[in-house]
C-alpha cells in the first residue's frame, strides 16, 4: 500500500480524475482553474484557496484530508470558507480522502459536478470503465 499522499498530491488526482479526456477514463470536465483570478481580493484570501474551481462555472471543489482538516480550529477555517465561497455565488462540493478512494463514490461526485455545471455526460467510449478504473489506480498510487 502506497504511503498516505498529501493534500496537495490528492487534490491534482481529484483534479485529474475529471478534468482529463474521456478516453482516458475521466469525465471530461473544463479544466480547473485558480479560484483567485474570478473572484479577487474582494471576498479575502480564504475564499480564494479553494482545491478545484472551472472557468465559466460557479463550482468549487474542497478536499478535506483527516491529516488538515481535523481539530475545531481547522473545521471553523473550512466552514468559514465555504460559507463566503457560497455568499460569493459558487456551489462547493466537498470531498474526503475516503470517497477518492473508491471509484462508485467519485462517480457520485462526478455527476454532481457535471449537474452543476450543466453538461451532460455522454460518454461513448467501449471500454470506458476499464479505463475509469486504471486512470483511479494510476492516480491514486
Amino acid at each position: 500500500m502506497p504511503a498516505p499522499c498529501s493534500a496537495v498530491v490528492r487534490s491534482r488526482s481529484l483534479s485529474l480524475s475529471g478534468a482529463r479526456p474521456t478516453d482516458a477514463g475521466s469525465r471530461g470536465l473544463n479544466r480547473p482553474i485558480d479560484v483567485s483570478a474570478v473572484t479577487g481580493n474582494a471576498w479575502g484570501a480564504d475564499v480564494r484557496r479553494t482545491d478545484l474551481s472551472w472557468e465559466g462555472t460557479r463550482v468549487a471543489v474542497e478536499y478535506d484530508s483527516s491529516m488538515h482538516h481535523s481539530g475545531s480550529e481547522k473545521i471553523e477555517r473550512d466552514a468559514k470558507r465555504r460559507t463566503l465561497l457560497q455568499a460569493a455565488g459558487y456551489h462547493v462540493v466537498v470531498v474526503t480522502n475516503d470517497q477518492l478512494k473508491k471509484i462508485a463514490e467519485m462517480d457520485r461526485v462526478g455527476h454532481t459536478l457535471s449537474r452543476l455545471m450543466g453538461k451532460r455526460q455522454r460518454i461513448r467510449i467501449r471500454d470506458y470503465e476499464k479505463r475509469k478504473r486504471l486512470l483511479h489506480a494510476r492516480l491514486l498510487n
